[in-house]
């Protein structure tokens, strides 16, 4: 199942398709779960369950993390204590940050499963 396109702009739908390719290339054991109604999805691998999620707002999409407050965050990418980092349209992917937090994601989230 896709993410219901028409509902958000071309930018939003490209930089989702971005930030989908990303996680999919980064943790290619992951498996996508696009939520009903078609404006989320979450990504599960099997050692940890959940470790991420995408989000598509109307002007942003929110790539958030359940167990983000106990991420490093170096690159001060985390925004609300850690839950979320927000991309809008002509935003950067900062890709190495970005992979440090998607390991760090699945290792904390292994931890949490045992």
């Amino acid at each position: 199942m896709e993410p219901s396109a028409a509902a958000y702009s071309p930018d939003i739908q490209a930089l989702t398709e971005r930030l989908r390719r990303f996680i999919r290339e980064s943790v290619p054991e992951a498996e996508e779960r696009v939520y009903k109604g078609g404006s989320g999805m979450g990504y599960h691998a099997p050692r940890c369950g959940a470790f991420c999620g995408l989000f598509l707002r109307r002007d942003a999409v929110y790539l958030a993390f359940p167990y983000g407050d106990r991420l490093p965050d170096p690159e001060g990418l985390l925004e609300a204590g850690g839950r979320y980092v927000v991309f809008r349209p002509g935003d950067d992917v900062p890709e190495d940050a970005l992979f440090h937090l998607l390991v760090a994601a699945l290792l904390v989230g292994a931890d949490a499963h045992r």
